[in-house]
Formats: structure tokens, sequence, C-alpha cells
């Protein structure tokens, strides 16, 4: 004959079980919706901080276009104010920052497509043919010795920038906050240029 107290022990273990059994249950649950919820939110900030550092990419690379042109633009403005006792040296340079600038636009052609990215290219072809209308019209002495380090010469007027200022001004407004990094914001308008290159 069964134990009358054996049954109610069983149960009562049993119940005991069952209820451990649903805590742990519950408790590996809701651990794995945590784990869920700090993998989404980790996720989400690696996606914000790979914004953040696109977008900081994308200003660097605008504002270095913009250095890069200013600086070419100081140098050309200047060389053409009077004669320099060093004119080849000043002409290489300004060879060596048209070439940075282009270096600049290509990067920013880079990471920001569309409009910011075809204006740049623009700077950077405008910045290339007044450089080679420098290098064509300026007039520097003969070299008397290959040891001869400085030739003097001059340009036979200041030079034509308004090409230039026409295309970093269209893409200074396309990178503005109303035009935007992304390349959605409206075209800037180019006022049409004659070509620099064509000049005699």
């Amino acid at each position: 004959m069964a134990d009358p107290y054996l049954l109610p022990a069983v149960v009562s273990t049993v119940g005991t079980l069952v209820a451990a059994l649903g805590g742990v249950v519950t408790t590996s649950v809701l651990n794995g919706r945590q784990e869920e919820r700090r993998a989404r939110q980790e996720d989400e900030r690696a996606a914000r901080q790979r914004t953040e550092q696109e977008v900081q990419a994308r200003l660097s690379a605008c504002g270095d276009l913009l250095t890069a042109a200013a600086q070419l633009r100081m140098h050309l403005q200047i060389l053409g104010q009077r004669y320099w006792a060093d004119m080849n040296v000043k002409l290489q340079a300004a060879q060596d920052e048209a070439a940075a600038v282009g270096r600049c636009a290509a990067r920013v052609a880079q990471l920001v497509p569309g409009d910011p990215g075809e204006l740049a290219s623009l700077v950077s072809r405008s910045a290339g043919q007044i450089t080679a209308q420098a290098v064509k019209k300026a007039s520097v002495s003969v070299r008397a010795s290959p040891e001869e380090r400085y030739l003097g010469g001059e340009l036979p007027m200041p030079l034509d920038l308004s090409d230039l200022d026409a295309r970093v001004d269209a893409f200074r407004r396309v990178i503005s906050p109303a035009g935007g990094l992304t390349g959605a914001g409206p075209r800037a308008a180019v006022p049409a240029q004659p070509d620099p290159g064509s000049a005699s």
C-alpha cells in the first residue's frame, strides 16, 4: 500500500523543480534579450561613429581644397605684381600648389559624389589652366650658367583670376549648410567664363 505521505512529497518536489526550471528559462530569456539589446546598441553606436567619421572626412577634404585654392590664388596674384629675381622658383611653387589643388579635388570627388565632387574637379581644372597661363606668359631671363639657381622675370600683366574665383565660389556654395555635403542639394550655377588657357 502506498505511503499516504509519499504523493504529497513527490508533488511538492516536482513543483519545486518545475518552478526552478521555469526560473532558469525566464532568466535565460531575459539574459538573451539583454544581450540582443546590447548588441543592437553597439551596432547603432558603431554606425553613428562611422557616419560621424565620414562627415568629418568630407568636411576636412572640402576645407583642404578651399585652403589649397586660396593659397594658389594668393601666390598667382602676388606673382603678377612686379619683377621677381627668383621668378623660376615662384613659378615652380605655383605649379606645386596647382598640383596640390588637384590632389585635394580628387579627394573631394572620392568622398563626396555628385555636385560637390564635380565642382571640385572644375576648381582643379581652372587652377591648372591659370597656372599654365602664368608659366606660358612669364618672361624669365636666360640662365647664364648651369650653376645659376635663380632666374629673374615677370608677367606682362596681372593674371585674370575670375574663372578660378567663380569655380571656388560655386564649390563653397554647394558645401554650405544649405547645399549639404551629400551631393543631393541643388546644383550651384557656375557663370560661364572664358577659358584661361585659351588666352594668348
